[in-house]
């Protein structure tokens, strides 16, 4: 796309390329032109669309800014091929964009930023980003680098295929509040909020893609949280959409939490980071608010802007050696987070640490009592000595019988019948069942046994004592195979 004569760069605006070392001041233009000659639409009148973030037909990258000598309006950075210029408006493929109005829901409590700084490279960005959390809050060096990492990680979050959500729990006092408002200073387009509701959460996430901070969530008080916990978990998935009359909105995006205590959604928490926070004596911490806290947020966010520019069209799932141990989901989160960080072995190894000691222990998912019982019964069956071929699904001496000895040794008041175990067996991903003139069977062949054993490694049973795998090990392949990979 050629710009006309409106569209050439201002006099005053400068310019930031990749190979100047030296520092280049945030570009701060002292006037932008307003003329219509200037920065008006062309005489050819064509459609104004409002947008975010654009990329444009000439493959510029055009992002919203706020404007540098007006905090209540809203400009384009447009960066092309190394070189940032801002813009009231841009042509693209027979439209006008502009920029989105700052009137805009949740857009005006929204902090921009406010022009484009150069930033050395990515490990030197996460040091700086450590450095601003630490002035305000006291945490452990690895939570310092997680969060560093997803700071960075929130700026490119829509180039990522999962979205990574944080859960910051303590008690009152415990600084939670106050992290979740340094976070909202430097992720992208944070938007720190104490209360929202299903409709705003949509409505702000499909419009402007923020990080949505929830201070103070209370998540057993009513039907309405319940809602909110199913949008939260299907905002983890870029291709999950609510549609209404009209509209079709997302909630994909970073998003944190603030609470007593995780949420009582299982499902919910596998999705979260839990980070635990406590109160502390340190002296000389900063308000988020304190002028050096805010320059320094400032400046970060322009640098944060300039890494989103360089790395938005490369940028991928990192591949980290060792994460097989991790769950499915685990991994996923691990991959995007750790993507901003992909040349720095120390850093990847620090996250992959900490989900795997931390993060894995703290969110394994249970199993609905039912198939939690069914579980444990299937357990102590395929461990017999000698081994069995199979077992029956239902009669006296069959799973049901079993399951529901299991739910009442748990306290359980639940039964289930002979065609309830056969269902639940199917919906445990059971395929090996045979039919006999004496009833359904399961037979415990090769792929049963794994799926097994990979439903007690995934699941939390409480109707296992013990270490689950260690005390098979010696009679068991499978358990055998799993407790060493579990040492390592």
């Amino acid at each position: 796309m050629h710009s006309k004569k409106h569209f050439t760069k201002s006099k005053y605006s400068k310019s930031v390329t990749e190979n100047k070392t030296r520092f280049i001041p945030s570009i701060h233009p002292v006037s932008i032109p307003t003329s219509p000659k200037e920065s008006g639409p062309p005489e050819k009148s064509l459609p104004e669309v409002q947008a975010d973030f654009a990329e444009l037909e000439n493959g510029a990258l055009a992002e919203l800014i706020e404007d540098p000598v007006d905090s209540n309006r809203t400009m384009f950075a447009i960066f092309n091929r190394g070189r940032v210029r801002l813009a009231r408006c841009v042509e693209d493929r027979g439209r006008i964009l502009v920029p989105m109005s700052r009137d805009t829901l949740g857009l005006s409590d929204v902090k921009l930023p406010r022009g484009v700084l150069p930033y050395m490279h990515a490990e030197r960005l996460a040091y700086n980003i450590r450095r601003f959390i630490r002035r305000a809050v006291d945490v452990p060096f690895e939570y310092e680098l997680l969060l560093s990492a997803y700071i960075m990680y929130s700026w490119v979050a829509d180039r990522l295929p999962t979205a990574v959500y944080l859960s910051v729990i303590g008690l009152p006092q415990s600084g939670k509040s106050t992290m979740l408002e340094v976070l909202s200073m430097v992720s992208r387009r944070g938007l720190l909020v104490h209360d929202i509701s299903q409709a705003a959460a949509y409505r702000a996430c499909s419009n402007f893609n923020p990080t949505l901070l929830i201070d103070e969530v209370e998540w057993r008080t009513s039907a309405s949280m319940t809602a909110l916990r199913q949008l939260f978990r299907a905002g983890t998935n870029p291709s999950a959409r609510a549609i209404r009359v009209r509209q079709s909105s997302s909630c994909f995006g970073p998003k944190i939490f603030g609470s007593l205590e995780p949420s009582p959604d299982s499902a919910l928490n596998s999705r979260c980071i839990q980070l635990s926070m406590a109160e502390t004596n340190k002296s000389g911490l900063l308000k988020p608010g304190h002028p050096s806290m805010v320059k320094i947020a400032d400046d970060l966010r322009q640098q944060l802007l300039r890494f989103r520019f360089s790395v938005y069209k490369t940028i991928q799932p990192a591949v980290i050696p060792g994460d097989k141990t991790l769950r499915p989901r685990s991994r996923d989160i691990l991959s995007c987070l750790a993507a901003p960080l992909v040349g720095s072995q120390s850093h990847i190894q620090i996250l992959l640490d900490y989900m795997k000691f931390k993060h894995n222990p703290m969110t394994q998912e249970s199993l609905e009592p039912r198939h939690e019982a069914l579980l444990a019964a299937l357990w102590a069956t395929i461990h017999f000595n000698p081994p069995l071929p199979g077992v029956r699904i239902g009669g006296e001496m069959g799973l049901r019988a079993f399951t529901n000895e299991a739910l009442q040794a748990g306290g359980e008041r639940l039964i289930v019948s002979d065609k309830g175990t056969g269902t639940m067996v199917s919906s445990l991903g059971l395929r090996s069942t045979e039919r006999t003139k004496t009833g359904w069977i399961l037979v415990f062949d090769s792929p049963t046994l794994e799926r097994c054993h990979h439903l007690m490694k995934e699941h939390h049973n409480r109707y296992v004592q013990g270490p689950v795998f260690v005390q098979y090990s010696g009679t068991c392949s499978f358990c055998k195979a799993i407790a060493a990979a579990t040492e390592t």
